[in-house]
């Protein structure tokens, strides 16, 4: 990833060569990711590559272990209904898998992604700390999502991970060191800030950027999105990102705008947009009134946290219970 030869005035320092030694130590806590989820992974991003987003055989054949589990058929469908409400409410499907191609595979890589670290990472997460982490990663996720959706210029791929994958990175703060994580949350707080990078690397020698991106490189994210997503968070402001050359490093800076915009006013950005960036009139009606929404009541649908009593059988008559929930899920719920 390239950090040192851009601008220190362009973009927040990400750290020393001893803190991403420390990151490092602190995102391989994560362990071997299984087979079940690698395959699907791997197979995924190869489509996404190479097949213009389309499932090929390998992709359908790895992602139907997965839907095996209710619980992780009930969050794909619960997603589904978030971002393509108009091609999933109200219908019944043949099978499970014809659900999941609703999405592309770059974004199901994104869903599964997250899906995988986010049910990983709670394991080892104080119960009543993480509910107040998560409320905030599902609200970001959710609307991020909305907003990918609205604008295809930034995509649902890309604002999944620029909203979701940060909040994960920070979350495993929280699994190592209870303490400190309910000391930094309240400095927040008081000091009305999202995150505070030197606070982080005082107490822990590196900061949640840099785990950020090292989980998505156990994802198999690629780096083109590695960079992307990193840098343009670092970004100190938008113009920072788009003199970084990369639409991609802009997409994710641009994600992040909207998203602060949103949650703090409940409109679209008042600045000018470029037109690949800009919804059309119908999807930013949609946008603003979902994050209004999300504002009032949190969250929209809640699709990370489904648990198996989430599963909608009438959506999917055709096919046979297998249950793979013990192997995917740590909620039985």
């Amino acid at each position: 990833m390239t950090t040192e030869e851009e601008s220190p005035e362009q973009f927040i320092e990400l750290g020393t060569p001893e803190s991403w030694d420390e990151a490092i130590k602190i995102a391989n806590l994560i362990g071997e990711v299984p087979s079940l989820f690698s395959n699907a992974l791997h197979f995924l991003r190869v489509d996404a590559r190479d097949n213009n987003g389309t499932l090929g055989t390998h992709s359908k054949q790895t992602l139907k272990v997965l839907l095996n589990s209710p619980s992780f058929t009930a969050a794909l469908h619960k997603a589904a209904l978030t971002y393509r409400p108009r091609d999933t409410e109200g219908k019944v499907f043949k099978s499970r898998i014809a659900m999941a191609e609703i999405f592309s595979a770059g974004e199901l890589h994104s869903l599964v992604s997250m899906l995988y670290l986010y049910r990983r990472i709670r394991k080892g997460c104080d119960p009543e700390l993480f509910a107040d982490h998560s409320a905030a990663l599902i609200r970001d996720l959710e609307l991020g999502g909305l907003i990918g959706t609205a604008i295809p210029g930034i995509g649902l791929k890309m604002a999944l991970l620029v909203t979701g994958f940060p909040f994960l990175g920070m979350a495993m703060f929280l699994g190592i060191d209870k303490q400190g994580y309910k000391k930094q949350k309240t400095r927040l707080k008081i000091n009305n800030e999202r995150y505070n990078l030197e606070l982080e690397q005082e107490r822990w020698g590196c900061n949640h950027l840099q785990i950020t991106a090292l989980l998505l490189q156990s994802m198999s994210a690629g780096a083109k999105i590695f960079d992307a997503v990193v840098l343009g968070l670092s970004a100190k402001t938008l113009e920072d990102a788009e003199a970084a050359e990369s639409p991609d490093v802009y997409r994710a800076k641009l994600t992040r705008v909207w998203l602060d915009n949103l949650l703090e006013t409940g409109k679209s950005p008042d600045m000018t947009h470029k037109g690949e960036y800009y919804p059309l009139t119908d999807d930013l009606r949609v946008l603003e009134a979902s994050a209004n929404t999300v504002r009032e009541n949190g969250r929209i649908s809640g699709w990370l946290e489904a648990k198996r009593s989430d599963y909608m059988a009438d959506c999917f008559p055709d096919e046979v219970e297998d249950d793979l929930d013990e192997l995917i899920s740590d909620d039985e719920s």
